[in-house]
């Protein structure tokens, strides 16, 4: 099965041909029903082809509800996973949010984040995808803003969804917190450079700038003889868009 559907999706990918994929994948789905899954990533994965797929691949929205998680269940972080694959098919293929803000708030507001970090990224950049229509998420959203490791993928979404509802100066000052400390440096220099390093105060522009000219270190973890590979690139990067900006 792992091998047909593999060999279907990548016809998919070659020719938009989905006519062998979605049978594969309903019949994947189906026997998920009920949830569970987790970590074999089937799920997941045939949640990820459906999406990829779009509005034909409706035949398949009644088998990726079903293989929803229960609301409310103990779910572990492969589960969490799972349904975030499912919210974002759902969504890509009708068209319509209603589904997936329900089933990634239950994710972004759990309270065990601590160990969830990947699983809450993947969240938030899952609603940042939903656009306006991820407005309900706005206060578990901000409530991560509380964490160095969730502030980018946070305020990317709320940039997505609700900029309005985005204090720009806390949110870089944030960034800029988690950055100088080695918390996600790249996510958040993306981030900042997002919001505009012409639209920072004088004060957080020279704090982002000395990080591409300071001794200390901004990449501080990675695989042996890496590091300052990636420390370099970051710095790089910086450099560059303090130069535009």
């Amino acid at each position: 099965m792992d091998d047909r559907i593999e060999s279907a999706r990548a016809l998919h990918e070659l020719t938009g041909n989905h006519g062998l994929l979605l049978p594969l994948l309903a019949e994947r789905l189906t026997g998920s029903a009920g949830g569970g899954g987790g970590s074999d990533e089937r799920i997941r994965e045939a949640a990820t082809a459906a999406a990829a797929v779009g509005p034909p691949a409706a035949p398949l929205v009644p088998a990726l509800r079903a293989a929803l998680n229960a609301p409310g269940s103990d779910r572990n972080n492969p589960q969490m996973d799972d349904d975030i694959a499912v919210a974002v098919a759902l969504h890509r293929i009708t068209g319509d949010a209603a589904e997936a803000v329900p089933v990634l708030a239950g994710v972004l507001g759990d309270s065990e984040a601590l160990w969830r970090r990947w699983t809450l990224i993947r969240a938030a950049r899952a609603a940042a995808g939903l656009g306006p229509a991820a407005r309900p998420l706005v206060p578990v959203l901000k409530a991560l803003l509380t964490d160095p490791e969730q502030v980018p993928s946070a305020v990317a979404a709320l940039r997505a969804i609700a900029p309005d509802e985005l204090d720009t100066g806390r949110a870089a000052g944030l960034l800029l917190d988690a950055a100088e400390a080695g918390t996600a440096p790249f996510e958040a220099v993306d981030a900042l450079v997002a919001l505009g390093v012409d639209a920072l105060s004088e004060v957080h522009r020279a704090r982002f700038a000395a990080l591409g000219e300071r001794d200390l270190r901004v990449v501080r973890f990675g695989l042996d003889g890496t590091i300052e590979a990636a420390d370099e690139r970051l710095r790089a990067r910086v450099r560059a868009a303090v130069r535009r900006g």
